[in-house]
């Protein structure tokens, strides 16, 4: 396996220090990130920033890109066999998996999402018929108070009678609203079967295992195993580490992304 400008724990340190004092905005994370995943990958496979991506265009020329599209969510990174092309359909056997990323600086909201996951995977758990249902709905937006004058008036009108899109799983009988970022990793990892979740200071890898039924053509109401989702913690970086521990770590996490059997 060929290796590619691997990173050092020195430059990833000094990056993530970098990051936090000069920008620290999620997508000041997808360089490293990309390099890091990118070092790591089997000469056959690369990885491609998709982050932009909001839906399948109609152009027969980019037609396999709905490949790129998780019920209705582009990830961050899309993982995918040289041979893929984005001007052919049926492609998916040739798309491995995704990377979902998160600034750090919000590392509560990561941390929320991995443990609202872990929950409702308990909850599946604990549940008679072991499957749970995602489901999108819909709601009228909360009225605000205008007070930007008239001529905004007729526009805030519009913006108030757009509906919201809301998720709510439903494990056995109990059903609840789960915020659209924790749907958001779900449908990801339901539909690549693969995901990197990560903040760059932590690592998680899912798996899915399961199946998804969707039983009605227009409607976003999935029946999946949430008990199917595994998750592996990867990496934790440490600023309490001493210099040789640090490196130790990294080399360790380095070797476990490299073991990911993407295929």
């Amino acid at each position: 396996m060929g290796k590619k400008d691997t990173v050092t724990f020195e430059e990833f340190k000094e990056e993530i220090e970098l990051t936090d004092k000069q920008y620290g905005q999620e997508e000041d994370l997808y360089f490293l990130v990309n390099k890091i995943i990118r070092s790591t990958l089997p000469d056959n496979m690369t990885v491609r920033d998709v982050h932009i991506l909001q839906k399948p265009p109609e152009s027969k020329e980019f037609q396999g890109r709905e490949h790129f599209i998780a019920y209705g969510q582009a990830p961050d990174f899309v993982i995918l066999d040289k041979e893929f092309k984005q001007s052919e359909k049926n492609q998916s056997s040739l798309v491995y998996g995704c990377v979902e990323i998160k600034q750090f600086k919000k590392s509560d909201d990561f941390d929320t999402i991995k443990d609202k996951i872990i929950e409702l995977k308990k909850k599946e758990k604990k549940s008679k018929n072991k499957e749970s249902v995602l489901e999108s709905i819909e709601e009228k937006k909360k009225k605000v108070n205008n007070e930007k004058g008239e001529e905004n008036k007729e526009k805030q009108n519009n913006e108030d009678n757009k509906p919201v899109k809301k998720y709510i799983m439903t494990i056995g009988e109990e059903t609840e609203t789960i915020s659209n970022k924790v749907s958001e990793l779900i449908r990801e990892c339901i539909f690549f079967k693969k995901v990197l979740f990560t903040n760059l200071k932590q690592w998680y890898f899912l798996e899915y295992k399961g199946k998804v039924e969707k039983k009605e053509e227009n409607v976003e109401k999935y029946t999946i195993s949430m008990s199917k989702i595994k998750i592996k913690k990867l990496y934790n970086y440490s600023v309490y580490d001493s210099e040789k521990q640090g490196k130790v770590r990294f080399a360790k996490f380095l070797a476990e992304l490299d073991d990911i059997n993407w295929k």
